[in-house]
C-alpha cells in the first residue's frame, strides 16, 4: 500500500465519518467491531487453564512443535524450563468447535514474549489453529496478530475470526475477517483500520471493504501475518 493509497483511504474514512472522527468516542464507539459475537480479551497475567490444556501442550511438546518453528522465530524452550514456559502464563486456548471437546480442535494463542522478532522491536502474540485428524493434531493455520472477535456460526462450524494485524511498514492496524472454508481459515475481507495503535477503529463500509481488501490482503501476505 503506497502513501497515496493510504492517504486516500484515510480521506475516505474522514468523508464517511464526518466530524465524528474529531470527537471523543463513547465507549460503544471505541469498540466499533463489537456486535452480538464474543469479543476476545486475553490477559496472560490472569490467564488460567480450565480443561486439559496442559495435556495438549505436552502433546505438542512431544511432537517437537515448539522447537521447530524457525519461520515464526519461536524461542528455544530448554528442557529445564518446560514446566515454567509451557503454562497458562504464555498460552491461551479457545475451542475450535462448540460441540466437541477442546482436544478435538483449538485455537492456541501464544504470548509475544516467547517470540524473538528480529525485524521489529515490538512483540506480537501469535495464534495457531489445530484440528485433530485421525487421532493426530494437525496445524491448519498460523497468524501473527491478535484475535479480537469470534463470530459464532453454530456448534459444528468454527467461529469466524476477526484479527488485528499491526503493520509497522504501513503505520496502521488492519482488522480482517477470516472464515472457515475447506478445513482451514481463509481471508474473507478487511473490515476496518486504526492509525492510532488500535485506540480508534474506523469500520469499513461494504463498498470500502470491496475496494481495499485485495490490497490489504497483499500486505498480509508480504508481511507474513497469516501463513
Amino acid at each position: 500500500m503506497n502513501k497515496s493509497f493510504y492517504a486516500m483511504l484515510i480521506m475516505a474514512f474522514c468523508f464517511s465519518c464526518g466530524d465524528k472522527t474529531k470527537e471523543n468516542p463513547s465507549s460503544d464507539e471505541k469498540n466499533q467491531l463489537q456486535n452480538e459475537s464474543k469479543i476476545v480479551e486475553i490477559d496472560f497475567h490472569k490467564n488460567q487453564f480450565v480443561s486439559n490444556e496442559r495435556q495438549l501442550l505436552n502433546e505438542l511438546d512431544s511432537l517437537q512443535f515448539f522447537n521447530s518453528l524457525p519461520q515464526r522465530i519461536f524461542i528455544e524452550i530448554p528442557p529445564e524450563k518446560r514446566n515454567q514456559l509451557l503454562s497458562e502464563k504464555y498460552f491461551n486456548f479457545i475451542p475450535l468447535f462448540l460441540n466437541k471437546p477442546i482436544s478435538e480442535g483449538f485455537i492456541m494463542t501464544v504470548s509475544g514474549e516467547l517470540f524473538l522478532d528480529r525485524k521489529f522491536s515490538t512483540m506480537t502474540n501469535r495464534s495457531f489453529v489445530f484440528e485433530r485428524v485421525n487421532s493426530s493434531l494437525v496445524l491448519v493455520n498460523s497468524f501473527k496478530g491478535f484475535i479480537k472477535e469470534l463470530r459464532t456460526n453454530g456448534p459444528s462450524i468454527p467461529s469466524d475470526l476477526v484479527l488485528e494485524f499491526n503493520s509497522e511498514k504501513e503505520n496502521a492496524y488492519f482488522y480482517c475477517l477470516y472464515n472457515w472454508q475447506d478445513g482451514k481459515y481463509q481471508f474473507n475481507k478487511c473490515i476496518g483500520l486504526s492509525e492510532d495503535k488500535g485506540n480508534t477503529v474506523f469500520k469499513y463500509t461494504d463498498l470500502q471493504s470491496i475496494e481495499y481488501s485485495s490490497d490489504i490482503k497483499l500486505i498480509i501476505e508480504k508481511e507474513n501475518f497469516a501463513f
